[in-house]
């Protein structure tokens, strides 16, 4: 994986700047970085302590169904991203269901004035639902990105953490590595929860056919179309606001981490 290629490359960054600083006589230098090196792996290997210790412990709180079989990387979280695109799916299906129900109802003689009242009961839950899929779409991409960059974060936070005047910069990348990784196990979580929810409770997205869509026309049905359409917006939308409040909590303890190792974020203050 690349984290264990880049850590070995910063190592031997130091450690060859300490060779050379020996060769060339500057043995206070050269012991200071040997000593930069490894305070860098102990950083490297705290942080990676630190990483599985707290998803561990989330886990064992919020019961995840997210089964760690190793340290956290960004291969553990490369799947995490399919979790919301799930939602999203989920979340686009019903309101083109819902459009293509009240189209098939326009285009029916006799009852095509009736399409308003599905309109009119499924309203406030198809604007959820575009919430919803707004939400996991942000959530899917900015979770590649993230899944891209994590180990380059976690890269450079060790290379400049170690020095004095770069040290702001490098321990705000490992904070950043740190809590966003852990959002996103526990986002990941409880999209694949509220899937597993989805399914259990049997509203699974329905069939957009023709044939399937026709059965929509007795009026019998509409109640539970409208039913449906209510239970899965407020499935989803508990997830949104869940993502939200966490996302938040992180945020505070971004800023925390970010103050407690003297991150970039000291620089923004007003004197």
């Amino acid at each position: 994986m690349m984290e264990y290629i880049l850590i070995p490359i910063a190592a031997l960054v130091y450690f060859a700047y300490a060779v050379y600083s020996w060769v060339i006589g500057r043995r206070e230098r050269s012991i200071y970085y040997i000593e930069t090196t490894i305070t860098m792996i102990a950083i490297y290997l705290f942080i990676k302590a630190l990483f599985t210790l707290s998803i561990s412990v989330l886990q064992a709180i919020f019961q995840g169904s997210i089964a760690l079989n190793s340290i956290p990387t960004s291969k553990t979280l490369s799947k995490i991203p399919s979790y919301f695109t799930t939602l999203h799916e989920d979340a686009v299906s019903w309101i083109t269901y819902v459009a293509m129900t009240r189209a098939v109802i326009a285009f029916t003689p006799f009852i095509s004035s009736l399409s308003q009242i599905i309109g009119s009961a499924t309203e406030w839950a198809l604007y959820e639902l575009n919430i919803v899929a707004t939400t996991t779409m942000v959530l899917t991409i900015f979770s590649r990105i993230f899944v891209k960059i994590m180990d380059y974060l976690l890269f450079f936070g060790n290379l400049l953490t170690p020095i004095p005047q770069l040290r702001k910069i490098g321990a705000t990348f490992i904070s950043i590595y740190l809590v966003i990784g852990v959002l996103l196990f526990i986002l990941g979580d409880m999209a694949l929860s509220t899937h597993s929810t989805i399914k259990n409770n049997g509203l699974k997205p329905p069939s957009e056919s023709i044939e399937y869509l026709t059965k929509t026309l007795n009026v019998l049905k509409w109640k539970d179309l409208i039913n449906d359409t209510a239970r899965i917006s407020w499935i989803l939308l508990s997830f949104v606001i869940k993502a939200m409040v966490s996302s938040i909590i992180a945020g505070i303890v971004l800023v925390g981490i970010s103050l407690a190792l003297g991150g970039i974020y000291t620089w923004i203050q007003p004197i």
